[in-house]
Order: C-alpha cells, then sequence, then structure tokens
C-alpha cells in the first residue's frame, strides 16, 4: 500500500484499518461509476460475464491509482482478464509501452493470447543475451507497445530498465513471487464455469523385488548392500533415498545392467512403471492424450526411455529447458491430433507405434505445473508425488481449465506401504487444512466451496483403486475410476494394487518394520579419531610440526575399510595448530572416508 505518512512507527493496527477503510470506500465508488463498462473494441474475444467484471476491477483500481491482485482460481481466464485491461488503457489514451512479466515457460502463451486478442497492441520479447535485451531497450518501444519478460532478466536489468523506459501500466503473472500488499479478489471455477467433469484416481502398486532390496538396505543403512560410492552417500538423505526406491532402481548407481541395452528390464524392475505401462497403452485406445509429472528429472530421464521403448511420441518440458524450447515443446504438444483412436498409427508386430503428434507430454512438477494452458491432454499421471498439495493442484489445472471440452482423468501412481503414502497423507493434511481457511472466508461471501478432491464445476470425488483419498479401501470408487477411464484393466490388476501392504505412518516404518527404533536400540559403532602432530624440539620455536602423510595414509585406509564393514562412524576434533598441515590431514579424510559417515568438529582457540 503506497503511502506518504510520516512515520512509519506511528503506523498501528487502527491506522492501517482506516486506510482500508478508505481505500475500499473509494473502489467502491468507482465500481459503482464503472458498472456499466464494456469491453474494449480493440478485443477480439468475447469477455465471460464474471471477466467483464474482472476488467471492471481493475480499472476502478486504475481510477483510485492503486494496485491490486486477480487472484481467481486457475483456469478462469485471468490472462484474457489483464489483456483486456491493457486494451482498455489504450482506448482510453493511456500511453504505453505497458510491461508483462510472467514465468518463462507461459511467455509463448502470453505472446500468442497478446496476439490473438488484441492485434492492436505490439508486443516486444525481452530475452536472449545482455545484448540482445540491451537492444530492446534502446529500440523504439511506442505507446502501444508491450514488453513481455520473464523475471530474471527483469531483475538483472532493473537499474537499466527503469531508465530506458517509463511504464503506464504493468501485468506480473505468477505474482506470488512478490512480497506485496494490494487489493485483492478471488472467484473460484463452481462459481462461473461448467467444465467437464474431473474424476482423481490413486492407484497403490506393491514394489518389486528389487526395490524392495534396496527400500530395505537404506532404511538399514546397510552400506555392503548399497555399494559404497554415491548409494552409500544416499544415506546423509534417507527421504530421497527412499522416494528413488519408490521410482525406480536404476536411479542407483551399478543397478542397471552394464552394458546397457534397451529392453523389457526397464519396464518389470519399477511396479509404478508396469502400471504406467498398462495404462499408456489402454488411454491410446481411447484417444487421450497425456501430461506425465515427475519431481525428479532423473526420473523424467528413464520415464524418456521407457517412452523411446514402446516407441511413443513424446515432448518433453523441465527447468532446464531454454525459451524457445519450452515454447516449440508446447506448440508441439498443443497442436491438433490427425489419424484414429490415439492420434496416430501402430507399428507392425502388435505393438503402439510412434504418432504423427506427440501423445505424451513429459513435465517436471516444478517447471511444467506453472501458467501453461495444455487443454490438449485430458489425463494427468503423476508419477511422483509434491509435499505440496497445491503444486500438483496446479499441475492438474493446466488440463482442467478454460478450453477443456473432454472428461479429465488424473491418476496418482503409488507404491503401497513406503514413503510415498506418508507423503500423499500429509499433503492431503494440508489441502484439508487449506480449504477449511478458504470456506470459513466463502461463509462470509455465501459463496461455493469445492471439496478437497476435486475443485472447479464438474469436478468429482477423488476415486482410490486401493486405496481413497483418505487412505481408506474404497471398492464402489475403484469402480467408478474403472468406468471413467481405466475400464480396459482387469478387476484383478484394480482390487489387489494395493494388497499385502499396510498403511505407514512414518518413513521409516516398512513391513510393520519401525526401522527407526531398531537402529536406536543397536547404535552402530563411532570412533574417534586424533590425529597428532610431532614438534621436533631441535628447531627453532614456531617451525609448523611436521605430518608423516604416507603414514597417515596408510592408517585411514585401514580405518575405512572396517569402519565400513561395522557400519562405524568417524569423529575428529580438529587439533592441528598450523592450517597446513591440517588441510593435509583434510584431503587424506576425503580421499579414503569415502561412504563413511565422516564428522569433523573444529574448536576455537
Amino acid at each position: 500500500m503506497k503511502t506518504t505518512y510520516p512515520a512509519d512507527r506511528e503506523r498501528t493496527l487502527e491506522w492501517a484499518l482506516t486506510r482500508a477503510g478508505e481505500a475500499e470506500e473509494a473502489l467502491g465508488k468507482e465500481q459503482y461509476a464503472l458498472a456499466d463498462l464494456e469491453q474494449p473494441a480493440s478485443l477480439t474475444c468475447t469477455l465471460k460475464g464474471y471477466q467483464l467484471d474482472g476488467l471492471r476491477w481493475l480499472a476502478a483500481l486504475h481510477a483510485c491509482g492503486r494496485s491490486g491482485i486477480l487472484a481467481d482460481e486457475m483456469g478462469l481466464g485471468k490472462t484474457a482478464q489483464a489483456i483486456a485491461m491493457l486494451a482498455l488503457l489504450r482506448s482510453r489514451g493511456v500511453s504505453g509501452p505497458f510491461l508483462v512479466i510472467a514465468p518463462l515457460s507461459t511467455l509463448s502463451g502470453w505472446l500468442e493470447q497478446l496476439r490473438s486478442f488484441c492485434p492492436s497492441l505490439h508486443v516486444a520479447m525481452y530475452t536472449g543475451s545482455a545484448t540482445e535485451r540491451a537492444a530492446v531497450r534502446r529500440g523504439p518501444l511506442s505507446a502501444s507497445s508491450v514488453l513481455l519478460a520473464s523475471y530474471e532478466p527483469v531483475l538483472a536489468d532493473a537499474p537499466a530498465l527503469v531508465a530506458s523506459c517509463r511504464f503506464g501500466y504493468a501485468v506480473l503473472d505468477e505474482a506470488h513471487r512478490l512480497k506485496s500488499r494490494a487489493s485483492a479478489v478471488y472467484r473460484l471455477k463452481a462459481e462461473h464455469l461448467h467444465l467437464p467433469p474431473k474424476r482423481e484416481v490413486t492407484i497403490r502398486v506393491p514394489m518389486t523385488s528389487l526395490q524392495r532390496h534396496w527400500y530395505r538396505a537404506v532404511l538399514e543403512k546397510n552400506r555392503r548392500a548399497l555399494g559404497g560410492g554415491a548409494n552409500a552417500r544416499s544415506l546423509v538423505n534417507v527421504l530421497a533415498a527412499l522416494r528413488k526406491c519408490c521410482n525406480h532402481p536404476y536411479l542407483f548407481e551399478g543397478v542397471e545392467p552394464e552394458p546397457f541395452v534397451e529392453g523389457e528390464h526397464l519396464v518389470h524392475a519399477a511396479a509404478k512403471l508396469r502400471m504406467l505401462d498398462r495404462l499408456l497403452v489402454r488411454l491410446w485406445t481411447r484417444g487421450a492424450r497425456v501430461l506425465l509429472f515427475s519431481q525428479s528429472t532423473m526420473m523424467l530421464d528413464v520415464l524418456q526411455d521407457y517412452l523411446h521403448l514402446r516407441r511413443w511420441a513424446y515432448e518433453r518440458l523441465d527447468g532446464s529447458a531454454r525459451a524457445e524450447e519450452r515454447w516449440a515443446a508446447v506448440a508441439a504438444f498443443s497442436g491438433p491430433v490427425s489419424g484414429g483412436a490415439g492420434g496416430g498409427s501402430r507399428a507392425g508386430g502388435g505393438g503402439p507405434g510412434r504418432e504423427t503428434e506427440p501423445f505424451v507430454f513429459l513435465l517436471s512438477t516444478r517447471a511444467g505445473g506453472l501458467g501453461l494452458n495444455l487443454v490438449a491432454a485430458n489425463t494427468v499421471i503423476f508419477y511422483d508425488h509434491d509435499w505440496n498439495p497445491q503444486a500438483d493442484a496446479q499441475a492438474t489445472d493446466r488440463v482442467h481449465r478454460l478450453g477443456q471440452t473432454r472428461p479429465v482423468l488424473v491418476v496418482r501412481l503409488v507404491c503401497a506401504g513406503t514413503v510415498e503414502e506418508v507423503i500423499l497423507r500429509r499433503a492431503h493434511a494440508k489441502l484439508l487444512v487449506s480449504r477449511g481457511l478458504l470456506a470459513e472466508h466463502a461463509a462470509d461471501l455465501d459463496v461455493p466451496v469445492p471439496s478437497a478432491a476435486g475443485s472447479g464445476a464438474g469436478a468429482g470425488r477423488s476415486a482410490g483403486v486401493g486405496v481413497s483419498a483418505a487412505g481408506t479401501p474404497s471398492q464402489a470408487a475403484a469402480a467408478e475410476a474403472i468406468r471413467f477411464g481405466l475400464a480396459s484393466l482387469s478387476d484383478g490388476d484394480i482390487a489387489d494394487a494395493g494388497a499385502g501392504a499396510g498403511v505407514a505412518d512414518s518413513i521409516y516404518i516398512f513391513d510393520g518394520v519401525d526401522f527407526a527404533a531398531k537402529q536406536a536400540a543397536t547404535p552402530g559403532l563411532h570412533v574417534c579419531l586424533l590425529v597428532v602432530l610431532h614438534r621436533d624440539k631441535r628447531v627453532a620455536y614456531g617451525t609448523p610440526p611436521s605430518l608423516d602423510t604416507v603414514a597417515l595414509d596408510t592408517a585411514l585406509r585401514r580405518l575405512a575399510t572396517a569402519a565400513r564393514r561395522c557400519a562405524a562412524t568417524v569423529h575428529s576434533p580438529r587439533l592441528s595448530a598450523n592450517g597446513s598441515s591440517w588441510y593435509a590431514v583434510e584431503r587424506l579424510l576425503r580421499k579414503n572416508m569415502r561412504g563413511v559417515p565422516t564428522s569433523i568438529y573444529y574448536f576455537k582457540r
């Protein structure tokens, strides 16, 4: 909130409430004056009623000289409302250029909609190298220009950008990156849109024997079974290592066969990939198109190998992709589908063939879950899951949004009785809390609130295949899910998907054993290492003590072998009075203690 109040320390709650009341009163007057405002003539699209209300609200804020947050639920067309505001400002003689800042992956969508909805606005892309961006700043930016940029270059060039351009209006997409106070309006899809139904299905699958071997090895901190090296170092982060086990054992070093040869072993090694293999075949025959999300780019590499093995056409988008690559991937996937069921032909031999258009879009949840419009797909599959339920919800709404014409299926693949169920349960609890807070706000406004299982008009309940969203068996929900999109899987595949595994209460509980308590009861061996340096009294005082590096190297090598054998940890205080000598000790520790948890304690002299 902008203010000229002289003393910050006097901005009490009473002062803030007074200023807020004044702002609300001024905004109300402007909204009343703009109640009959129609969309600008230069806008080629037709705004829906609620979007026109949003435009009037933005115009009222501008008339009051205030900023605002258009916090509509995902999929309600906030981009169209923002473009309409820019068109309105130009029709009223407000001079640009205007600034639009958005995440890099969404710039292509902004560019397409600006050109489509308001061709009279001239778009300049603020991307590329520092030299290219400097050329844009020097170039002619007219009163009708829109400078379209992502956050990173704007932050890097902020002083030069402000000095070269005086912007008439700014639009900040995904503005949760900012920390500011402003007026806000929030509308729900359930209030304004009638979207096709959305069903959410959770499929629980028991891990393969290879996965179970590695999962237990991590919980037992069995370095011999893990094979040392990077695998042993993964015990520093047990949670990440367990999630690797659930995704695919080939994420650990040395597990996949060497030399690597493409084959069915890739599918058979991981339970979720087996299920995904069956799902994709059936979804292809139904003419579906799929967004496949994973948290891990390493797992995306494995999924890419799988898609290549099955000859499915695909696109990929993760955080490493350049802007041009992102736009090309989105454009390729969003293009029209030709051909018969599944959008393409099948190769000979009875197996699924490579399509002319992408069937699957591989996305990292964080890079591909924000701002993109991917209504060409009608199925979302989460290979793994985020602790933050809103991240997965954002990803789902890339498909279930304005423009979607087909029913949407959301599938979550979960390894039963593992850390993945803990993650899902905690994420579900967070979602219930957020829905509860939203319900309190909605009660004051007398508007409906979607359930935690689905959001928006037409959203159905979350079904559990093997387990429901609440974590309890739900055969009725499973049957509904089968009818909706998984009818081709056999009853045995569905009903037994989570058989033989209980619900874990902790990431350290597996097969009914609490490995944390087990390790606490049988602590490992702790070795204290003292490195004593020899001082020769015959030399002048102050001469640094000597270090026999050869003898120390031999001793540490023997110690490391014994420590790995008995799962010991090594602890050493830094006793050297001379820094250069200690660096030699530390170098030898790093060389010999690979795979052995080692702690060095520094004491002030």
